[in-house]
Protein backbone atom coordinates (compact mmCIF):
# COMPACT_ATOMS: atom_id res chain seq x y z
CA UNK A 1 0.00 0.00 0.00
CA UNK A 2 1.36 3.27 -1.10
CA UNK A 3 0.05 5.31 1.86
CA UNK A 4 3.59 5.75 4.41
CA UNK A 5 1.44 5.69 7.77
CA UNK A 6 -2.43 5.04 7.61
CA UNK A 7 -4.10 5.35 10.56
CA UNK A 8 -6.47 2.48 11.55
CA UNK A 9 -9.55 4.26 10.23
CA UNK A 10 -7.77 4.40 6.55
CA UNK A 11 -6.23 0.88 6.81
CA UNK A 12 -10.06 -0.35 7.47
CA UNK A 13 -11.18 1.15 4.83
CA UNK A 14 -8.20 0.15 2.37
CA UNK A 15 -8.96 -3.53 3.26
CA UNK A 16 -12.89 -3.06 2.44
CA UNK A 17 -12.61 -1.16 -0.60
CA UNK A 18 -9.87 -2.46 -2.19
CA UNK A 19 -9.58 -6.06 -1.54
CA UNK A 20 -10.23 -6.71 -5.40
CA UNK A 21 -6.36 -5.57 -5.45
CA UNK A 22 -5.25 -8.78 -3.59
CA UNK A 23 -4.63 -11.19 -6.45
CA UNK A 24 -2.02 -7.99 -7.30
CA UNK A 25 -0.40 -7.65 -4.29
CA UNK A 26 2.89 -9.67 -3.46
CA UNK A 27 4.43 -9.09 0.12
CA UNK A 28 3.93 -5.52 1.54
CA UNK A 29 3.84 -4.28 -2.56
CA UNK A 30 0.69 -3.20 -3.74
CA UNK A 31 0.15 -2.97 -7.80
CA UNK A 32 -2.28 -0.36 -7.38
CA UNK A 33 -3.01 1.90 -10.95
CA UNK A 34 -3.45 5.56 -10.34
CA UNK A 35 -7.34 5.30 -10.57
CA UNK A 36 -7.49 2.95 -8.02
CA UNK A 37 -5.25 5.30 -5.88
CA UNK A 38 -7.45 8.28 -6.56
CA UNK A 39 -10.56 6.38 -5.89
CA UNK A 40 -9.23 5.05 -2.09
CA UNK A 41 -8.22 9.00 -1.69
CA UNK A 42 -12.18 9.74 -2.94
CA UNK A 43 -13.35 7.30 -0.21
CA UNK A 44 -11.28 8.29 3.02
CA UNK A 45 -12.71 11.74 2.13
CA UNK A 46 -16.22 10.80 2.13
CA UNK A 47 -16.26 8.02 4.72
CA UNK A 48 -13.56 9.36 7.12
CA UNK A 49 -12.96 12.82 6.64
CA UNK A 50 -9.37 12.46 6.19
CA UNK A 51 -7.12 12.05 3.28
CA UNK A 52 -4.16 9.68 2.41
CA UNK A 53 -0.53 10.56 3.20
CA UNK A 54 0.40 10.33 0.15
CA UNK A 55 4.52 10.16 -0.64
CA UNK A 56 5.61 13.20 -2.62
CA UNK A 57 5.86 11.66 -5.87
CA UNK A 58 2.78 9.30 -6.15
CA UNK A 59 1.00 12.37 -4.62
CA UNK A 60 2.27 14.71 -7.56
CA UNK A 61 1.09 11.73 -9.95
CA UNK A 62 -2.48 11.59 -8.58
CA UNK A 63 -2.49 15.85 -8.71
CA UNK A 64 -2.08 15.50 -12.43
CA UNK A 65 -4.03 12.62 -12.47
CA UNK A 66 -7.23 14.63 -10.85
CA UNK A 67 -6.56 17.36 -13.22
CA UNK A 68 -6.66 15.10 -15.97
CA UNK A 69 -10.17 13.61 -14.82
CA UNK A 70 -10.86 17.63 -14.27
CA UNK A 71 -10.44 18.39 -17.77
CA UNK A 72 -12.10 15.70 -18.96
CA UNK A 73 -15.37 15.55 -17.32
CA UNK A 74 -15.47 19.30 -18.43
CA UNK A 75 -15.06 18.52 -22.07
CA UNK A 76 -17.69 15.93 -21.96
CA UNK A 77 -19.84 18.47 -20.75
CA UNK A 78 -19.32 20.59 -22.79
CA UNK A 79 -19.65 18.00 -25.93
CA UNK A 80 -23.36 17.24 -24.44
CA UNK A 81 -24.40 20.93 -24.44
CA UNK A 82 -23.22 21.81 -28.48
Amino acid sequence: MAISCPTPELRQLWDEHMSELEPWTEGSICQATLLELWSFGQICILDAADFPKWPPEIADQLSEYARMLQEYMENMRRAKRE
